[in-house]
């Protein structure tokens, strides 16, 4: 069974580098890390910073089981610990299982990794969010066969709805595709594509505006930012 993917955005506060030794947030940040991966379940995390927006720390954690997933003890401790470190604004959590590869797979396979997520109305029907993914998955997968294309695509639903002010019900669904790309030169590349903007436009128009911490942007893990529990 594929496991449960976790990624946990935080706004840190611009006047602390938890990653640097020397930062007098260091020994928090190691200490909060290594209480989330201590968990009962947990089977290993990696973090980044996303390309774009340094101040944004993103945390992908692989979960045995929901039930390890939803235990609430384990993410108020970590979010208690990193509270010095990041603004007044809200940290964001969200999970999926992802299909047809998991995030670790996806996330090994090229250096850059676009993480996007596509906001719907919650009162989309199926036939409505069927026809988003199936069109989401036709242009992300179109330059797999290329050899300067992405490397590998996944993507899921992720389990909990989305609150956005522009839905008739105040709340949205998340369609969430992660692709690994050789460069960041090389997705802005194909975006700048007339394919890429005629395959893709319509699919942003259907969709809500993005909201706080979601909608598209890059990271680069590596394993150097890793730690590996296993624990089943």
């Amino acid at each position: 069974m594929a496991p449960i993917t976790e990624f946990i955005s935080i706004e840190l506060d611009p006047s602390i580098d938890p990653e640097d030794p020397m930062s007098p947030g260091s020994m928090i940040w190691k200490q909060a890390i290594s209480e989330l991966a201590s968990q009962p379940g947990c089977l290993g995390l990696q973090w980044a910073r996303r390309v774009e927006s340094p101040e944004w720390l993103v945390i992908k954690i692989d979960w045995n089981t929901w039930e390890d997933y939803a235990a609430p003890d384990g993410h108020k401790h970590f979010e208690e610990l990193m509270a010095p470190l990041y603004t007044n604004k809200p940290l964001i959590s969200d999970a999926a299982s992802y299909e047809p590869f998991t995030a670790s797979e996806v996330l090994s396979a090229a250096p850059t990794i676009e993480i996007l997520t596509l906001l719907t109305p919650s009162s989309w029907s199926s036939e409505q969010t069927a026809a988003l993914e199936l069109a989401g998955v036709k242009v992300s997968t179109s330059t797999l066969s290329r050899p300067d294309g992405v490397k590998a695509v996944t993507h899921a639903w992720l389990m909990s709805e989305v609150d956005h002010p522009d839905s008739p019900t105040g709340k949205a669904k998340a369609l969430r595709f992660l692709l690994a790309w050789p460069s960041l030169q090389v997705h802005h590349e194909v975006m700048a594509t007339d394919e890429f903007k005629k395959n893709m436009g319509p699919i942003k128009a259907k969709c809500l505006p993005p909201v706080y911490g979601r909608g598209m942007f890059h990271a680069e893990f590596s394993t150097a930012n890793s730690l590996s529990y296993l624990k089943r």
